[in-house]
Order: structure tokens, then sequence, then C-alpha cells
């Protein structure tokens, strides 16, 4: 197998919550391990199977919507979320920018996705997640 030029980094928040990092040149893809019960969006997309039994969530944000100062170059943010039998979690956060990337910018994403989904990292205990209604 050739090299596809594409490395990837990972990062530990917590031992539960973690940051992966794919680059390709000056291109990343930043996925963000979050929790929380239910869905917190209104206006989102969803592809289902099983006769509508499991379905995947998104919400597609653009760096328009995100609130404060930008991070980096961001192109755009997808969360996802799942639906299994009637019960929705949330479960990640992608992020899609160019720049450079530091253990800084990371901690930065990291706490920007759970501000997105509304809820507060759960850094000292992982099971303790405080999240608006």
């Amino acid at each position: 197998m050739g090299d596809t030029g594409i490395m990837v980094f990972e990062y530990y928040f917590s031992d539960y919550y973690r940051v992966i990092v794919f680059r390709e040149g000056e291109n990343f893809i930043v996925s963000v391990d979050v929790y929380r019960k239910g869905w917190p969006f209104k206006d989102y997309e969803e592809k289902c199977v099983a006769e509508g039994q499991v379905c995947l969530l998104f919400k597609t944000i653009s760096p328009a919507q995100l609130p404060g100062e930008p991070l980096l170059s961001v192109e755009k943010i997808i969360v996802e979320g799942v639906r299994v039998s009637g019960v929705e979690e949330t479960i990640s956060v992608k992020w899609f920018f160019k720049g450079e990337l530091g253990q800084e910018e990371v901690s930065k994403v990291f706490n920007a996705s759970w501000s997105l989904i509304k809820c507060q990292p759960p850094l000292k205990d992982p099971f303790n997640i405080n999240c608006e209604q």
C-alpha cells in the first residue's frame, strides 16, 4: 500500500473523551467524542434504516453560527447523533478546516464542541455531564 499523506493524531481529555485529528496537507478533519442524552437541535437531517428504528442524526453548522472569536479557518461543522427505538443521543462533533493545529487549538475545539451541544466538558467525572435543557 502506498503512503496516502494522511496523518492521524489522537488526544485524550479524560479516560472517555478523545479528539482524533486527520491531517492531509493543510486540511484537517477533527472528530471530537461528546455525549449527551437527547438531541439539542430542531433543524437537522437524518438517515434511517430498520424501518426507521435506527437513525443517524446530523446538524451542519456554518462558521458564521459560532459564538465568539472564530477557531482557525473553519469551513463547516457537523454534529452527529443517533436515534435507536425512539431514544436520542448526541455522540460526536466533526470540524473541517484549514491551517495549523497544535495542542492549544485542539483543546479549544474540544471545549467548543461541548458548547455546541449545550453541555460542559466532563473533565473531572466523565459520567456527570451537565447540559442545558
